[in-house]
């Protein structure tokens, strides 16, 4: 390691990074290249395990702040076990854990690293018996082009309701819920879950399990359009529109409406399936939907119910993401 990026050698320097220890940050420009330094506690922990994930990013060495990190934890049938996301702090850190108690001594597990919604690095997790939870200690040292956000999970910034989803694939229908308060009366995101319909095209329904894994196109999700006509059994109305441009998006938030909008956490990883009656449509791991109410020069507002709060979204990732899903849209208004 360089200069400065032996913060993450240890355990126990890990936890003098919880008690608070920051150096300066500098934030990121788009597409900023960045040296990564990934810190794993235990790759053969025992079954029941919290291990905990370091994360540090510098450029030109300066910690960067605001910089997304998510951790993924398979097993070997390519099954999520456990998620978890993040943002980088001052010091350009983020600690993040993940949970092996979903899994079993001898597993071939696998550990990914995504910054920015992009795949920067993984490692083999092998649960051993009598594994310690720490201590057995990967680290991985790698470059990516970043994406800070302008402010981060918890920032301050615009008041807006906020709501943490209620089950795993539950985001559109909390968004809903959100997007509804915001307007004065708000509708509880199980009573859409049960006026929407189930289908394999996500166009006319919810595709799959509403509590299976995250990231799987099986146990999916709903699209606009399916949600149109749950919103207005509550006197809502709801517009379906395509178009991945800021100015478009910005029209809508100028006139005061809560917009849903359909993004990619990892970049374009879809593919297209077909109903049986032909109808073809994209589907994209890890998509996920959050609900734009502002924006500045730097980016867009939004409530996001995967984490609960707000959160400030660079014009640049976000575009990408949420071209990757076409530019998807649902306008929420009386």
């Amino acid at each position: 390691m360089g200069e400065g990026h032996g913060l993450l050698r240890s355990l126990g320097l890990i936890g003098a990074l919880l008690a608070g220890i920051l150096v300066p940050a500098a934030s990121a420009r788009a597409g900023e290249s960045a040296n990564t330094w990934i810190t794993v506690s235990a790759t053969r922990p025992a079954v029941g395990c919290s291990v905990n994930v370091g994360v540090e990013v510098r450029s030109g060495g300066e910690a960067v702040s605001g910089v997304k990190v998510e951790i993924a934890y398979f097993d070997a049938s390519n099954t999520l076990l456990d998620w978890n996301a993040g943002y980088t702090d001052g010091g350009g850190i983020a600690i993040l854990s993940f949970d092996t108690g979903a899994s079993f001594v001898g597993s071939s597990d696998w550990l990914d690293v995504n910054l920015s919604g992009s795949y920067v690095g993984g490692t083999a997790i092998v649960p051993s018996s009598g594994g310690a939870c720490d201590g057995d200690v990967k680290e991985i040292n790698t470059s990516a082009d970043v994406f800070a956000t302008s402010g981060t999970s918890g920032s301050s910034g615009p008041s807006y309701p906020t709501h943490y989803q209620e089950h795993n694939l539950s985001c559109e229908y909390a968004s809903l819920q959100i997007a509804t308060t915001a307007l004065g009366a708000g509708v509880a995101e199980d009573n859409f879950l049960y006026d929407t319909p189930n289908a394999v095209d996500p166009h006319y329904g919810f595709r799959g399990d509403i509590d299976g894994p995250f990231g799987s196109t099986d146990d999916y999700g709903v699209y606009a359009e399916a949600l149109v006509q749950p919103l207005a059994d509550y006197g809502f109305n709801g517009s379906v529109w395509y178009d991945p441009s800021a100015g478009a998006l910005e029209s809508e938030l100028d006139a005061g409406h809560p917009t849903l909008v359909w993004i990619s956490t990892r970049g374009d990883t879809g593919w297209y399936d077909e109903d049986a009656n032909g109808n073809r449509f994209k589907l994209v791991p890890w998509e996920h939907v959050v609900v734009a109410f502002s924006y500045d020069s730097d980016g867009v507002y939004v409530s996001d119910p995967g984490n609960g709060s707000i959160e400030h979204l660079s014009w640049g990732w976000f575009l990408d993401a949420w071209g990757v899903m076409n530019g998807m849209a649902l306008t929420v208004s009386w």
